[in-house]
């Protein structure tokens, strides 16, 4: 096909800036993706998008009449129901996208199913890490090799482990309260994709995406330079520099230099990036941690419900509590496994009290070596709590003032 010139491709960019975003710098990701995603196989790291939004936000619409008609006969487009097995058989060896609709985690076994599926996904990120090797009934083996991008929409999304935040760009749609300005913005997108996204332009797209691969290929890894340096976080920016170096291919044929790619990263909104920052795996643990309710005999031996973290606050004399004494929270805390120990919250490694909180959660195994990572915490010497001494791991008070 004739590749489209710049003109001609920047109108994917006036498609996607008409969908009613909660931030402007998600019609350039969702673009820049729906640009790569078909050469997906090329690139040293793969992105995933989420495109998430209430009811009548038009997220299924924009998958259907967008994203899927833009990538064309390259993608698999599946939904719902779809597990991993039968992804990755469909997959095989191919490096194509994967289009998933009503990706909703609506009960346990839609959420195990999901869970399948974003393994499969965080196999496909790296160039080096999507092969699997899987048994067969006849005592075989056979190897898939996932080179994919993938789409996923729902109205939320059920991510938890960090391993995948960092991974999927969180695409959020958002409903107009003006009718009149929704029904004008609506109407002009309808006319647009109608007119534009034609099977000329499709094709069009693809080849100008093929011509443009070395470049684009460059550009990535400036584009990853440039937000891994604003963001201050590699992975981060990994993820969002293929999709700007796809976005920026809708407006020139060059390489980009640093200087300019960083300014206009500094120029856009990254505020669902920074916030991972904060959801890190060891912070949302002692977050999980903290906020789960203990009963205590207080004064007068009059039972009071409070959460670890205000127990450890009151152990730890940082405030008072009219109705525990800083004895009673203390012995309490030991019998959670928890213990005051200088300027350190010990934790002990082989409390079943705290191994109950997290049953069923991704920490429920060596939950000690990720408390580790947080700032200053250390491995403190046999420690006893309310029983026998154990191994414990030190977490700073000032984390918890």
């Amino acid at each position: 096909a004739r590749p489209l010139s710049v003109k001609e491709a920047n109108r994917l960019i006036e498609i996607c800036k008409l969908l009613n975003w909660e931030r402007d710098i998600n019609a350039y990701l969702l673009a820049g993706w729906c640009v790569i995603a078909p050469v997906c196989g090329a690139l040293r790291w793969r992105p995933h998008i989420w495109i998430t939004g209430g009811a009548g936000t038009g997220k299924s619409w924009t998958f259907k009449e967008i994203v899927r008609r833009v990538l064309g006969s390259t993608c698999l487009a599946v939904q719902s129901e779809t597990s991993e097995a039968g992804l990755r058989q469909m997959i095989g060896n191919d490096a194509i996208p994967v289009v998933f609709d009503e990706a909703e985690g609506e009960n346990r076994a839609a959420l195990e199913r999901m869970e399948q599926v974003l393994a499969l996904m965080r196999a496909a990120s790296s160039a080096d890490g999507g092969v699997l090797a899987k048994g067969t009934s006849t005592g075989g083996g056979r190897t898939f090799t996932v080179r994919s991008c993938f789409a996923f929409a729902s109205i939320n999304n059920p991510v938890s482990l960090q391993s995948d935040r960092t991974r999927i760009t969180n695409l959020v749609m958002v409903r107009l309260e003006d009718d009149a300005l929704r029904d004008s913005r609506w109407g002009a997108l309808q006319n647009l994709c109608a007119t534009t996204l034609t099977d000329t332009f499709v094709a069009g797209l693809q080849a100008r995406t093929v011509g443009l691969l070395p470049r684009i290929l460059r550009n990535v890894e400036v584009f990853t330079a440039a937000a891994a340096a604003h963001l201050g976080d590699q992975r981060i920016g990994d993820q969002v520099g293929a999709m700007l170096a796809g976005a920026f291919s809708l407006f020139s044929d060059r390489v980009i230099e640093f200087d300019e790619a960083s300014r206009w990263v500094n120029d856009k909104d990254w505020s669902e990036e920074r916030v991972l920052e904060t959801a890190r795996d060891e912070l949302a643990l002692l977050a999980l941690l903290m906020d789960k309710p203990i009963r205590v005999d207080g004064l007068e031996g009059a039972p009071v419900d409070r959460n670890c973290g205000e127990l450890v606050r009151v152990a730890a004399q940082f405030e008072a509590d009219g109705r525990i004494l800083v004895t009673q929270a203390q012995e309490r805390l030991k019998r959670a496994g928890m213990k005051i120990d200088g300027d350190f919250l010990a934790i002990s490694q082989e409390s079943q009290t705290i191994r109950g909180w997290l049953r069923d959660t991704a920490w429920s195994k060596n939950f000690h070596k990720t408390l580790l990572r947080l700032p200053g915490a250390k491995v403190l010497p046999p420690t006893r709590f309310a029983g026998i001494q154990s191994r414990a791991i030190g977490v700073p008070l000032s984390l918890l003032k």
